[in-house]
């Protein structure tokens, strides 16, 4: 199914303004810390979260909405992300599976 420009757009931007908050040096020192604290699970739906929210608030303060299913799919983007570079790392296994867990989490948010 073709998604429109304009909802695209709005997608590549929520993805990486968030990506660029989460892979911040002091933000991803946290999120390792967390990830060995409470589980690469936790910390990547905690830092998507946190990212998106941000993002969320920047744009609705600057007269535009997000649509949820725009926040919904990023949500999924950054995480995937984030999963390949906890396997990368070595903090975590079987990206699928941490994937399945995260975005249940996220759907839980």
């Amino acid at each position: 199914m073709a998604v429109d420009p304009k909802t695209q757009g709005m997608f590549d931007r929520v993805v990486r303004q968030g990506m660029q908050a989460v892979t911040d040096e002091g933000v991803a020192e946290r999120v390792a810390q967390d990830a060995q604290t409470r589980g690469p699970e936790a910390a990547i739906a905690e830092a998507v979260t946190q990212a998106l929210s941000g993002v969320k608030q920047a744009a609705e303060s600057s007269g535009v909405p997000i649509p949820p299913e725009v926040m919904q799919s990023a949500a999924v983007a950054m995480a995937q992300v984030l999963v390949a570079m906890m396997v990368d790392s070595g903090m975590a296994e079987e990206p699928d599976e941490l994937l399945k867990a995260v975005v249940m989490q996220l759907k839980g948010a």
